[in-house]
């Protein structure tokens, strides 16, 4: 394994991830893509051939861990800082927010890689952790969401309390253990996340005051909003790398000697059949979903119930299937249903009659079904594939049909130019250096 690779491929990777994530689906559900990249960058850098065999388990980990900061507002604490009415509290919350976003994430994808690799953590620690996912968005928005509190957006209510109440509770976790590896490798994460923001919100705000690239800002092929977020996505998941490195140095043996139930890396709660089992019930509950918000949509309570849910389907409950060692949890979470949430996004909307749904919901299944058939012979390349080539297929094709027909050339595109150029370029670049370090 060639470090410098990994943290490139880290640095790339997750940069991409973040852009995409803003550019196709946003929320919780966009965070899956960044989350999926962090994760197998993670395990990729740490070298160690017995986790990237498992590699499945860490990357699902990482989406996990992402997806609860999709919840956050943050639109308005940007505007804190371009509109000038309060830029020092605007940067605060931006630097505050990315803090508890990576720091969620990379830990989770530690917690993953100990688990699967070390007798650290037991089913009881699972458990914890998700009934604390469970309970963080109603207990969090309850305790921090409050007139006069610390808000940071002056209008829309505030959900970062969930993801602080998540990082404590997995703080707590790994104090408990005494495992400062994944704790330092999480907090320079979080570090990474936040410097991510600053550096984000300083392009954006030169960019819109028109101090930098002025000329393609007039021709229309710049966009600021973009910019900052390959920013995060660079910062955050560099020192994410940074951090595992850190933590190495100062534990060495951390990873080492450690206990793997199996070459997939199943832990011994659960057989495989029962693996499987949880894991068809677990991607047949995602399409339920999208039928529950579509028939509760017009209900005052639909949107906080919806909401709700989409935490405990998408992370909490996950959660705890990896945690039992379900690798196929794991498989799907990196494929199909990496590909569901892209497809229910760009077909479906609030307006889709239930035929489509049912369709979709079908070629959801067919696909998790072969991935349950190729079940961990499947190349971890595939789930680079996906997260890459496959989003940026759909990007492009949707650039296309969105162009300003009014315009001649490339001009047609906009600001979509540079930035699908990005998409590109990093994609390839991403799916080249998994290659060349795995």
């Amino acid at each position: 394994m060639n470090t410098a690779l990994a943290l490139i491929f880290l640095t790339v990777a997750v940069s991409y991830g973040w852009g995409m994530r803003g550019d196709l689906l946003g929320h919780g559900k966009g965070a899956v893509v960044p989350g999926l990249l962090l994760g197998l960058g993670m395990v990729l850098l740490t070298g160690d051939a017995k986790l990237l065999r498992c590699a499945w388990i860490p990357a699902a980990f990482g989406a996990v861990g992402m997806f609860p900061g999709g919840g956050m507002t943050y639109g308005e604490t940007i505007g804190l800082v371009l509109h000038r009415s309060a830029p020092a509290r605007g940067r605060t919350g931006l630097a505050f927010k990315g803090f508890l976003w990576f720091f969620c994430a990379a830990g989770l994808v530690c917690f993953g890689i100990r688990l699967v690799s070390l007798r650290c953590y037991s089913l009881a620690d699972t458990l914890l952790l998700f009934a604390a996912v469970c309970l963080a968005r109603p207990v969090g928005m309850r305790l921090f969401n409050r007139p006069g509190g610390l808000r940071f957006s002056p209008t829309r209510q505030e959900s970062w309390g969930e993801n602080l109440l998540i990082l404590l509770v997995l703080a707590c976790v790994f104090a408990v253990h005494g495992d400062w590896f994944s704790l330092i490798a999480a907090s320079v994460a979080g570090l990474g996340g936040a410097l991510g923001w600053l550096a984000g919100i300083t392009l954006f705000d030169l960019t819109w005051r028109g101090l930098w690239l002025k000329k393609l800002t007039r021709a229309g092929f710049c966009d600021g909003w973009k910019i900052m977020e390959f920013s995060i996505g660079a910062l955050g998941g560099l020192c994410s790398g940074l951090g595992l490195l850190a933590a190495s140095a100062l534990f060495p043996d951390a990873l080492s000697g450690g206990w793997f139930a199996s070459a997939d890396g199943l832990s011994a709660y659960i057989p495989q059949t029962l693996s499987l089992i949880l894991g068809l019930v677990w991607c047949a509950l995602l399409p339920l979903h999208a039928l529950f918000t579509e028939l509760t949509r017009k209900k005052p309570w639909g949107e906080r119930v919806e909401d709700w849910l989409l935490d405990v389907l998408y992370c909490a409950v996950p959660l705890l299937l990896l945690g039992l060692g379900s690798v196929h949890t794991a498989l799907f979470y990196a494929i199909p249903v990496c590909f569901y949430v892209l497809a229910e996004e760009v077909f479906l909307d609030k307006r889709t009659s239930l035929p489509a749904r049912i369709v979709l919901a079908a070629v959801s299944a067919l696909l998790t079904a072969a991935a349950a058939a190729l079940s961990t012979a499947l190349p971890k390349l595939a789930c680079v594939l996906v997260c890459t080539a496959v989003y940026v297929g759909f990007e492009l094709a949707l650039a296309l049909r969105d162009r300003d027909r009014t315009r001649p050339g490339l001009r047609a595109l906009g600001a979509r130019f540079s930035v699908d150029l990005f998409f590109l370029v990093t994609s390839a670049v991403s799916i080249a250096l998994w290659a060349a370090a795995a």
